[in-house]
């Protein structure tokens, strides 16, 4: 999740204000409490639209702003990762002055990017990257949003492994430093990712996700609580029309026709894979491309975690994403 920047320039009036809360969902009780700062106290039995309308007609210094604006952001949300694994003779100082390179070429193209490179061992380096996302489709409160990007490069013998944030910045900036080793050996080093876009077969894509969620070393899977599946795109041949040259398509059969095709069934609940609607759904052609799913590691106190894994593109995964969003022990 974005941490919002308030530009010293931007004076918000209460119509900005509410726009903020109403697009963030600020919840009832974090309105209660702001609104408490200034010696209000109102009912927490008042609906979240009436506490929403007290708090936006305040009078906000930028100290209060400041707070309301920290309320509405958050960094602690973890992102999924992507990987990739090259085979180069590279040392981890020759990345850091790599890494160095590009964020001069990039600052040099205005990205206005922050970096801050960490030794965090003697095999892995920490590259973090900060850097400010205005986005002016939203209300102008919300418009300047500052973001970080995480990169760890791993160092194993000959082999550089490589997670990073799964979006396109991160994957530009990673894009870059690949090709500045490759110009530092004399050839392109050999690139190690996943990549399902030549398997056409959905039941082999999806026993990939039962493989994984199954076969994790040291610990058992527990539940599925989240599946996406998708429908295989297969390539459709041109279609011959069999009508007069003065005659118009039939507007009711192109509407019957795409009105009868599923792309994507997203189910939530326990124990999917066993469930007779995804089994039923699986018998029709779909294939899962993102999967959400809790294992149990065979330890004393047998801690839970909650894991993700997606395509980043079901119908041409040529790489996915993954993370790890909780942990938690059961008493």
């Amino acid at each position: 999740m974005p941490n919002y920047h308030l530009p010293r320039f931007f004076v918000p009036d209460d119509k900005d204000v509410a726009d903020m809360l109403h697009a963030c969902g600020t919840s009832h009780d974090k309105m209660w409490d702001f609104a408490a700062s200034y010696g209000i106290l109102g009912s927490k039995e008042d609906v979240r639209e009436r506490m929403l309308e007290y708090v936006s007609r305040l009078p906000m210094d930028w100290r209060k702003l400041a707070r309301l604006y920290e309320m509405n952001s958050s960094k602690d949300r973890d992102e999924k990762y992507s990987s990739r694994e090259l085979t180069a003779k590279v040392t981890l100082e020759k990345v850091n002055s790599i890494v160095t390179e590009v964020r001069t070429e990039r600052n040099d193209d205005l990205a206005k990017e922050k970096y801050t490179v960490t030794q965090k061992s003697a095999d892995v380096l920490e590259v973090n990257v900060t850097y400010h996302d205005p986005d002016f489709s939203k209300t102008q409160s919300l418009q300047y949003r500052e973001r970080d990007i995480k990169i760890l490069v791993e160092k194993k013998g000959e082999k550089l492994d490589i997670r990073h944030h799964s979006n396109e910045r991160a994957t530009q900036i990673v894009d870059q430093i690949t090709q500045k080793i490759a110009a530092a050996l004399g050839a392109n080093p050999p690139q190690r990712t996943l990549s399902f876009s030549g398997i056409r077969d959905p039941k082999v894509r999806t026993q990939f996700f039962i493989d994984l969620i199954n076969k994790i070393p040291g610990s058992r899977m527990h539940n599925v609580s989240s599946v996406k599946v998708y429908r295989l795109r297969l390539e459709k041949a041109p279609v011959v029309p069999h009508t007069a040259p003065d005659e118009e398509p039939d507007q009711d059969e192109e509407a019957k026709e795409v009105a009868a095709e599923v792309r994507k069934v997203v189910l939530s609940g326990a124990n999917l894979i066993l469930s007779d609607e995804y089994r039923a759904i699986e018998a029709r052609g779909f294939f899962i491309g993102s999967i959400t799913w809790v294992s149990e590691l065979q330890e004393s106190d047998k801690p839970r975690f909650e894991m993700a894994a997606e395509f980043n593109d079901p119908d041409r995964p040529s790489n996915m994403s993954y993370m790890v969003s909780g942990k938690y022990t059961m008493v």
